[in-house]
This record gives structure tokens, sequence and C-alpha cells, in this order.
């Protein structure tokens, strides 16, 4: 049973989501997206994607590393 600890503007989980099968990959990522913020960002393993998973989240490339981010609301204020 998973426990809503409220909206979160940052969730790391590196390295976890490799060991396990796509159908609990999928339901661990959605319930990823539900705990963040709007514009909140989900930061996996360098040997991790969401490929194939899901296409919730936009994928933003930075220098050294590559971040999910749940997109804005169309029109939403972050709080």
């Amino acid at each position: 049973r998973m426990v809503m600890l409220g909206k979160m503007n940052l969730i790391f989980c590196r390295n976890v989501i490799i060991y396990f099968d796509l159908a609990a990959k999928k339901r661990v990522v959605e319930s990823y997206f539900n705990s963040l913020c709007d514009g909140g960002y989900l930061l996996l393993g360098h040997s991790e994607s969401l490929m194939n998973i899901t296409t919730l989240f936009t994928l933003r490339h930075f220098k050294n590393d590559m971040i999910y981010q749940k997109p804005e609301r169309a029109g939403g204020v972050r709080p």
C-alpha cells in the first residue's frame, strides 16, 4: 500500500527501478508522477530510463545529466 506524503518538488530514485518488472515500474513511476508538484523533477540513475514505461514526463537534457520533469498545467501557477 502506497502512503502519500504530500506533493514534492523533487524525487531522487537512483538505481532502483532497474530491478522491477515492467508492470511494477509503471506503478511506481505513476505514483511518482502523482506525488510531484506541477513542474517537479524526477531523477533516476544513469542506467535508468522511462522509455517504454511512460510518456507522462518531459525529458530535460543538461550538460552531464538527463532529468524528467512533470509538465506544468496550462495556465497553472506553481505554489
